[in-house]
């Protein structure tokens, strides 16, 4: 959502002006980061769904059975995170061509959608149907919304993102099975309360993260190594500027 906040203005401006080039590589790369940060983020969360559910909600009178039950439909959530972050951000780029019914328009074949497949999944799944039900739909908007702007908008890469975007969950599968297998080794290790649960957790994700960095690395995804040198630029301005400050200064 912030993120399609922030490029709302560079959208409209460039679709204003007609630069249609500068507007297909303004929303790629916006959507490029938001596969970046929500990918890994959604297998991460199925793989240590346990783990996650327990930290927050194991105690007092949340048993075994609502750990099974909010397990189940966080792992069925965890399909859809994709879809929930990239809808605002397409959503933006219909707002800045000044074309609102277009989303109106899949937001309603969604919910349409959406109840259809809770009908038809809650009975063999549950509670967990009527997640999945809304994992799918979250997938199927984004997945029309980007086909119909890819139809208005010329020079949006197709190819490219669904390259980029077969890297990312690559890489996120590989995060993932990190993190469960360094969760695996340190419940072994640190067993104990809540405290002993959250430093589990961030091993976990220190794994995970360390793991993704490096297969978007070899990957040579590139939007990871925009970002990559972004940060180290800053980084490199950052201590430019703090050696440059005296230490003290005299009264």
């Amino acid at each position: 959502m912030a993120l399609g906040t922030a490029i709302f203005p560079t959208l409209s401006n460039k679709a204003a002006s007609g630069d249609g080039a500068g507007f297909s590589r303004t929303l790629l790369r916006a959507v490029k980061t938001v596969l970046l940060v929500a990918l890994p983020a959604g297998v991460g969360l199925a793989a240590l769904r346990e783990p996650v559910v327990k930290l927050l909600f194991m105690r007092g009178a949340f048993d075994e059975n609502d750990l099974a039950m909010t397990v189940f439909a966080l792992f069925c959530f965890s399909f859809g995170l994709a879809g929930q972050c990239l809808g605002p951000v397409l959503t933006r780029g219909f707002y800045a061509l000044q074309d609102t019914a277009t989303p109106v328009k899949v937001g309603v074949a969604t919910v349409l959608l959406n109840l259809a497949l809770s009908l038809v999944l809650i009975r063999p799944l549950a509670h967990g149907g009527l997640a999945l039900a809304n994992s799918l739909a979250a997938t199927f908007n984004v997945v029309v919304l980007f086909y119909l702007l890819a139809r208005r908008v010329p020079g949006l890469d197709v190819r490219g993102l669904l390259a980029f975007a077969a890297g990312a969950a690559l890489a996120s599968l590989l995060a993932g099975g990190a993190a469960a297998l360094a969760d695996r080794f340190l419940a072994g290790v640190l067993a104990g309360g809540t405290a002993a649960l959250a430093l589990r957790l961030a091993g976990d994700a220190l794994a995970g993260v360390l793991v993704f960095a490096g297969a978007c690395q070899v990957l040579r995804l590139d939007e990871y190594l925009y970002l990559k040198d972004l940060l180290r630029r800053a980084f490199q301005r950052g201590m430019s500027f703090i050696r440059a400050r005296p230490l003290y200064r005299s009264r």
